[in-house]
């Protein structure tokens, strides 16, 4: 049975293995007895990825990181493995974010793909956990073009503060420009506390969606 895992203050979060057993602490490595290396190596480098979200490089991303701190709903991590129902299409590659049913979220998370080069996977979970904070305050959105441009736009935060190339589109579906256009009008700020705030994007063609 997983334990819950309190890795910062506030924010509650579980690494989910079969075996694992794990003591709460603050801003540090997860403390795990592990059967297995790789289990451990999983854990810390999520709470590595983590730790440098927690910093707060920027304010809107501190705003977001924040107002999940200050919640008592829960935000499980899990790997995704064998397991169909961690999977999303059937893909052990994709990200994603689902309900738990119990008004908290799991993010879910390709073990494979945690490098332990912190900034590489901190733009992800960036966007996955605004899905998250949209599951634990009511805000998901039914329609999927406006979650994903909602969760890109925070994403996109980051990767411009890395000096990294913008996401411009959610894998060729649809556009997700949303940031690039903020930017260029001088309300970042505004769009970033709208997101926070509300449940659509403010752009009218979504409302109905919501």
């Amino acid at each position: 049975m997983a334990r819950q895992v309190k890795v910062f203050s506030g924010i509650f979060l579980a690494v989910l293995f079969s075996f694992l057993f794990t003591r709460s602490v603050w801003a540090k490595a997860i403390t795990i007895t592990p059967n297995t290396p790789d289990e451990a190596v999983f854990v810390s480098r999520v709470n590595s990825a983590l730790h440098t979200l927690s910093l707060g490089k920027n304010p809107n991303v501190k705003a977001l990181y924040q107002k999940i701190e200050a919640s008592e709903k829960i935000i499980l991590i899990a790997p995704i493995t064998d397991d169909p129902k961690t999977r999303r299409h059937g893909s052990k590659e994709r990200w994603h974010t689902d309900k738990d049913g119990k008004g908290g979220a799991i993010v879910y998370v390709p073990p494979h793909r945690i490098s332990g080069k912190r900034d590489k996977e901190v733009n992800v979970f960036l966007h996955e956990f605004v899905h998250a904070h949209d599951i634990l305050f009511n805000f998901y959105n039914k329609s999927v073009p406006v979650r994903e441009r909602r969760a890109t736009f925070f994403q996109n935060i980051y990767r411009s503060l890395e000096m990294k190339p913008l996401r411009a589109d959610y894998h060729g579906e649809f556009p997700t420009l949303d940031y690039q256009k903020a930017r260029e009008s001088g309300k970042i700020d505004e769009v970033a506390d709208y997101i926070l705030n509300h449940n659509d994007l403010n752009d009218g063609a979504n409302k109905s969606a919501a």
